[in-house]
């Protein structure tokens, strides 16, 4: 009977006209209900929003439990179509009538719900409290799912406050709660809110591979709408990074998936990020063409908080074309917006665009005062203070007050040094994109062939018959050819065993020297470096038991690694040294495949007995190009050189060294035997200065 009510109520609520009303009444309307949360997979957000309004005219002030919640649906569908502050009055309406009739549960979601609302307007410590008082309701009552949610929500709004010790322990805590969940989209969800608060705590790396298990579980459920979320933020952490073809790889990803399912909130900002990734790249038309673009959305002029990032956009723009008059209107326009809509950080980004143009016009005395107000503010730290810090260190130096101007330049190469950091955190983000991509495309690869081996057993069994003389003739042959080859089969086995073995004694000799760094740290009474280190060391420890598994592995593999030993062995040494990797364009590095742990041994080589013994810092240059269709693997250090190194080392260290070296060119030996390979490997001294190199050719 349950069914005919359902089917009756559909057909009254979203067939008749908005004048007319519905019979609203305790039994119909929670099949309304369902059948609108069932509507919202598929319809459009506004069409659902205006079948609402029409239940509402109906009487549905009557049933204020029921109206509470069909006024919840309202906000969210109102904060997806951008309608932020519209979302916010109806969620405030709700709040109203569930504290008015204590309905507890109505007022926890609320509570959620109107956090997210500040969340969206970017007033993060208003968020704060709401998404505490839901959280309490959710814990006492057990309820895992919105607890979830409601955490992982709240992490966010911490790290966004500058709390950053309380936001990734409350992260963590939405990443434990969420593996007891079994709710995919909420996984998805909770995975992207953790990924923003790593990358507040700048750990990109750790950001992205949050959003790659997000983007990767949303791919193989077919949730598309979570995957827009997380493929945007796959975005700007790579954009961050300074990877910008896979920013607009995803970017574009997201873009489609709007278009698609009209999501046009995501896919404004979607448009303002692909602009900025345009013209940080000097592609100044593709960034006009994107904005317009954006800017021609008939939701775009109702949103004032996008308004104002796009002015932004277009003064940066105009600086860039040397359109200085037109710049500071925009900012002007800007600022004023951002006061607003509350939006303190889009207002401490106008104010310094703004000393940017008094500095150019020599207005030097204003342009400080406001450079001040924003490299003092307290969301300082959120803001990117490179750019404001050159202007304000090159007014110091016109007005002669060279001490100053020494100490904001200093503190500008601090940031600069942690610009470089993250450059260097994206390449690894970036070779473990590509890992996992690779891995997705092998298991498809594996799948076809699984296929095309299950046709062909099918077609050998239908061929078996007539087939059978031909198999006697050929078993009686492959005998003849077992007897003959037994030989060299042993033989080939015995080199492997071989190889294998030197590949065992490499691998103690790099973990037991890396154990070593943390045991010093330890004993040194380092707490918080012991602990950082051994975060790398497992993340090492990884990669290093994935390497060793192959003889051979994939470039990209290799240098992935390497570069984690070079980042764990710069915290050991207290950057002592640090290192350039260059890498030639025409090289393909996942195509390229080399022997797998030996570089590492030179690189350790070169720190421990090139950079160790020098009194300056040094520096370790890792090259990649291709030579004759084969890639070459170079490896330079500025360091003291052998001969140095020999003389001043004690003969235990002496044997270290060389035995590592010895265990390379063997196995290197093995490899070429084994499977016909002609690898080369030369160690020398550099010829122009101190210092040693290693090439490889493989």
């Amino acid at each position: 009977m349950k069914i005919y009510f359902a089917l009756a109520a559909l057909f009254i609520a979203f067939n008749l006209s908005p004048a007319q009303k519905l019979d609203l009444s305790e039994r119909t309307l929670p099949i309304l209900f369902d059948s609108l949360l069932a509507q919202t997979k598929d319809q459009k957000m506004q069409v659902i929003i205006e079948r609402i309004e029409l239940i509402e005219g109906s009487g549905l002030e009557h049933f204020p439990e029921w109206q509470v919640q069909f006024l919840q649906v309202k906000s969210e569908l109102l904060m997806g179509i951008a309608e932020v502050d519209s979302a916010m009055t109806v969620a405030n309406k709700a709040a109203y009538i569930a504290k008015t009739y204590h309905f507890q549960k109505l007022i926890a979601v609320n509570n959620h719900l109107i956090g997210n609302l500040f969340l969206r307007q970017k007033k993060y410590k208003e968020a704060i409290p709401y998404l505490e008082q839901a959280e309490t309701y959710f814990r006492a009552e057990k309820k895992l799912a919105d607890l979830s949610n409601c955490v992982s929500k709240l992490a966010c709004a911490l790290s966004m406050s500058s709390k950053s010790k309380e936001a990734q322990e409350v992260a963590e805590e939405a990443l434990d709660i969420i593996e007891e969940v079994d709710n995919i989209p909420l996984k998805i969800q909770v995975l992207n809110d953790v990924s923003t608060v790593y990358a507040m705590l700048n750990d990109r790396l750790n950001a992205i591979r949050m959003l790659l298990k997000a983007h990767e579980i949303a791919k193989e459920y077919g949730f598309t709408k979570p995957l827009t979320g997380v493929s945007n933020n796959l975005a700007v952490n790579f954009f961050e990074l300074r990877q910008f073809e896979k920013a607009k790889r995803y970017t574009q990803e997201v873009i489609s998936i709007c278009e698609e399912l009209n999501l046009d909130y995501v896919k404004h900002h979607v448009l303002l990020n692909l602009s900025n990734i345009f013209l940080v790249t000097h592609s100044l038309d593709s960034a006009k063409y994107w904005l317009s673009i954006l800017e021609a959305e008939s939701s775009y002029q109702r949103n004032d908080l996008l308004k104002t990032e796009v002015a932004l956009l277009h003064s940066e723009l105009a600086f860039e074309e040397q359109q200085h008059e037109k710049a500071y209107q925009y900012l002007l326009s800007a600022k004023r917006m951002a006061e607003q809509t509350g939006v303190e950080l889009n207002r401490l980004a106008a104010m310094a665009g703004m000393a940017k143009y008094l500095e150019l016009k020599n207005k030097n005395t204003e342009a400080l005062n406001l450079l001040d107000s924003v490299i003092n503010h307290p969301l300082a730290p959120l803001f990117e203070l490179e750019e404001p810090l050159k202007i304000q260190a090159k007014i110091y130096k016109k007005l002669k007050n060279y001490q100053s101007a020494l100490a904001v330049q200093e503190q500008s190469e601090i940031i600069k040094d942690s610009l470089a950091a993250l450059k260097r955190i994206g390449i690894i983000a970036s070779l473990e994109a590509d890992y996992q991509l690779k891995n997705k495309e092998e298991k498809i690869e594996r799948l076809e062939l699984e296929n095309d081996l299950v046709q062909q057993k099918n077609l050998q069994n239908r061929r078996a018959i007539s087939g059978l003389g031909i198999t006697l003739l050929l078993a009686i042959g492959l005998g003849y050819y077992f007897s003959r080859h037994r030989k060299l089969k042993l033989e080939q086995s015995l080199a492997e065993v071989k190889e294998n073995l030197l590949r065992l004694q490499i691998n103690p000799h790099f973990i037991f020297n890396t154990l070593n760094s943390i045991q010093s740290s330890f004993l040194r009474e380092d707490e918080e470096k012991t602990i950082h280190l051994f975060s790398r060391f497992s993340n090492l420890m990884r990669q290093v038991l994935h390497n060793s598994e192959s003889a051979f592995v994939p470039l990209s593999e290799e240098l992935d690694l390497i570069i984690n030993y070079l980042e764990l062995e710069k915290i050991r040494s207290n950057d002592k040294f640090d290192y350039k990797i260059e890498i030639e364009d025409q090289v393909n590095l996942y195509h390229a495949k080399v022997p797998s742990m030996i570089l590492q041994i030179f690189i350790e080589n070169s720190i421990w007995h090139g950079i160790s013994p020098k009194q300056e810092r040094g520096l370790i240059r890792i090259a990649v190009t291709e030579e004759n269709g084969k890639s070459k693997i170079t490896i330079e250090d500025d360091g003291v050189g052998r001969s140095f190194s020999i003389l001043h080392k004690s003969k235990g260290q002496k044997s270290k060294k060389s035995l590592g070296t010895k265990l390379a060119m063997q196995r290197i030996q093995q490899l070429n035997r084994k499977f016909g390979k002609n690898l080369k490997l030369e160690v020398g001294d550099r010829l122009e200065s101190s210092g040693t190199k290693v090439s490889m050719v493989a």
